[in-house]
């Protein structure tokens, strides 16, 4: 057991240490109406020093013509004491030392103590520059990026240091502007509404954090590449909005350096590695010319094995250096007149060993005219290969890959579709991004890299033209490339 000198002493300490881990101004007073306690926000918010104002009637901190109106009040509340929070009615105006006044929201906590009731009474600034302002703009300043502060119309109420580093202008040349004065359309309409679908999400109960990947423009008129955040911000004054902005320059011209070595890697390796490939792939071809005298079946099945694999290997070689010359900008085109026809023969042709190997039908369809365009022939079969190889992975055993060349209005068309397993909806955005790789891919355990998309799309383009993309998960994939057709009496010439 405790005395009762130590449990007053234990509550008046607890009392103290309250009010000071409040985040407002805060008084407490008891049942005859005195001072007990005080924190430091309400003595910097009054001018008062702490012995002025334990023991004295808390109406002293009330203006003199209003005490006689609010001492009922006071005894009212103590004879029926409960929680009250900001924004319920407790307006009031308190009295500094000099004598002025401010206005103020009050919140009452009733507190049980050792000689009765008391009162904790947290006090709010509500004028311009309230208590709360000030910790906020100190908060604000010690962002770490540069940070403006919208109210729910869109134009900028607050902003920081940072951002004035940032967009190169002074908080009063941002002051009520709108996004448009810091990012360049569309980006700054795309943030809008991130900023109004945020606030009008926070009316509702919910919260949400859009965040971008935009640009943003200096007074310079320099554009910078930025990561915008927007989150909602509750205040005294109604629902605010909270953007903070991140310059990402620097990252992006490392990641740049870091693809540009990388990119130079592979195309060394890629050259490294394709004349060795090379010369196992053309001896192996010599040894499968051989008479039966000269090598047997079952030798004759190993150099099988090792022509095929020697193939997959330049091929993924020959990726890695195209995607190499793609990302360095250098992946020329040489156009001809081209019979578009013969072109998707050879790569048949080239098939069909794996083909039949997998058990998949080759299905050609051609209409009656023919199909020439301007275009590199190697090129054109590399992006023609990559297609077909794909749908010969992907078409299940015994199905049928369907190639279909024809033409539309001013546009050679060349389709390639299989019955495999698609592409979820989640992949199709991301099939032509270099090195991705589908879920299905992956869990079937599929080869490839993720290079062979990527290098289709990146040969087409050079071309002038469009590669088209169907697939429904569980039926399967049809990819068309269409090119700018010749006009038939162009072909004779």
């Amino acid at each position: 057991m405790t005395s009762r000198a130590q449990e007053i002493l234990w509550d008046k300490h607890a009392i103290d240490m309250a009010a000071h881990l409040m985040h407002d101004a805060v008084v407490v007073y008891g049942e005859d109406g005195r001072i007990v306690a005080v924190n430091q926000l309400l003595l910097a918010a009054t001018g008062y020093a702490r012995d002025e104002l334990i023991d004295r009637h808390a109406l002293t901190l009330m203006p003199e013509d209003l005490r006689d109106e609010l001492a009922p009040r006071m005894v009212a509340y103590l004879n029926n004491p409960a929680p009250r929070g900001f924004g319920q009615g407790l307006d009031l105006a308190i009295r500094r030392k000099d004598g002025t006044t401010y206005d103020a929201d009050a919140a009452n906590t009733p507190v049980r103590g050792p000689d009765g009731l008391l009162v904790m009474v947290a006090i709010r600034d509500v004028k311009d520059l309230s208590l709360d302002e000030i910790r906020f703009r100190s908060l604000l300043e010690s962002a770490p990026e540069a940070t403006l502060i919208l109210n729910s119309e869109g134009r900028i109420i607050l902003s920081n240091v940072h951002a004035e580093q940032l967009f190169g202008l002074d908080r009063i040349q941002m002051f009520d502007q709108t996004l448009d004065l810091l990012f360049p359309s569309p980006h700054a309409q795309l943030l809008l509404d991130g900023v109004r679908a945020c606030h009008c999400a926070g009316l509702a109960g919910r919260t949400i954090h859009p965040a971008f990947e935009v640009k943003a423009v200096r007074a310079s008129r320099e554009v910078l590449p930025v990561e915008v955040q927007v989150a909602p911000l509750s205040t005294t004054q109604g629902l605010l909005l909270c953007v903070s902005v991140r310059d990402v320059s620097e990252r992006e011209r490392l990641q740049s350096e870091a693809d540009r070595i990388k990119d130079g890697f592979l195309a060394t390796v890629s050259h490294e590695l394709r004349t060795p490939l090379t010369s196992i792939l053309g001896y192996a071809e010599l040894l499968e010319d051989l008479g039966p005298t000269q090598l047997g079946d079952r030798a004759r099945k190993f150099v099988h094995i090792i022509t095929r694999s020697a193939r997959r290997e330049l091929r993924l070689v020959d990726d890695l250096l195209t995607l190499a010359w793609i990302a360095n900008g250098t992946l020329g085109v040489n156009p001809h007149l081209l019979d578009l026809k013969s072109v998707v023969q050879d790569v048949v042709e080239n098939n069909e060993p794996a083909a039949l190997d997998a058990a998949v039908l080759i299905t050609v369809l051609y209409d009656d005219t023919d199909v020439y365009v301007h275009g590199d022939r190697d090129r054109l079969s590399q992006a023609i290969d990559n297609l077909l190889t794909n749908a010969l992975k992907f078409a299940p055993p015994a199905s049928e890959v369907r190639i279909k060349l024809g033409s539309d209005a001013d546009m050679a068309a060349l389709s390639i579709s299989d019955n495999g397993p698609g592409i979820p909806d989640a992949d199709i955005a991301h099939v032509f991004d270099r090195l991705y790789r589908g879920e299905h891919a992956v869990n079937a355990e599929k080869p490839g890299a993720g290079l062979g998309l990527p290098i289709v799309k990146a040969i087409v383009d050079a071309h002038h033209g469009k590669v088209n993309l169907t697939a429904t998960p569980g039926v399967g994939t049809c990819l068309e490339i269409r090119l700018p057709l010749v006009p038939r009496d162009h072909t004779k010439d």
